[in-house]
């Protein structure tokens, strides 16, 4: 059996510090903010309401991570972000 999800990578750091920093950016300089994903899944106020349908209805399972999280866990190296992987596990 093969186990699938996707995984996006946000080209931004985890962290209340980093969330905060990102929200200002993102609301004070839209344009030179670093992360195309972070502006197509989320708003001013949380995620938008399409990506959200998008990602709901999708038939695996999706995962969200910030790209210091995703080299802890998965350390690819050499991926550009922001990124989207589907990983598939043999079981």
């Amino acid at each position: 059996m093969t186990n699938q999800k996707i995984i996006f990578v946000y080209n931004a750091e985890s962290g209340m510090l980093n969330t905060l920093s990102d929200y200002f950016h993102k609301m004070t300089s839209p344009s030179t903010y670093p992360c195309n994903l972070c502006a197509i899944t989320f708003g001013n106020f949380g995620m938008k309401n399409e990506w959200k349908e998008f990602v709901n209805n999708l038939d695996v399972p999706v995962v969200f991570l910030h790209k210091d999280e995703f080299l802890d866990i998965y350390g690819i190296s050499d991926a550009s972000f922001p990124c989207a992987y589907k990983i598939k596990d043999e079981n």
